[in-house]
């Protein structure tokens, strides 16, 4: 990658020194329309196919590493999200049992559903 963009940088100082300019004038000229090359470097990198899955691994790592640190805290917020989660649930359960499974049409008993 490096070499690639080193020959494009040189290709541009050519066509400047082609030009009329002097060879440290077009070099010059030619790194500073070509841009930073570390930040192009770092924009193929964030290119890559995995650069989300790396990042996802450090933020896994950080955040298990958090969570070991303040461990009454995070055994809170578990608790409480599965207290949350299966309330939420049941009601749900509740929910749609009552209204949307429920017969509409009367065919003797409302409740022949609940041997099922």
């Amino acid at each position: 990658m490096v070499d690639e963009m080193r020959e494009h940088i040189e290709e541009r100082a050519e066509r400047y020194i082609e030009s009329g300019m002097s060879a440290d004038e077009a070099r010059n000229a030619a790194k500073r329309d070509f841009g930073g090359v570390d930040q192009l470097k770092e924009q193929c990198r964030d290119q890559r196919g995995w650069f989300w899955l790396e990042q996802l691994a450090k933020d896994l790592r950080l955040t298990i590493r958090s969570l070991a640190k303040a461990r009454g805290f995070s055994l809170t917020v578990m608790g409480t999200l599965a207290l949350g989660i299966g309330s939420a649930a049941a009601i749900f359960r509740a929910v749609d049992w009552v209204l949307f499974r429920a017969n509409v049409f009367p065919t003797g008993l409302y409740f022949d559903r609940l041997d099922r």
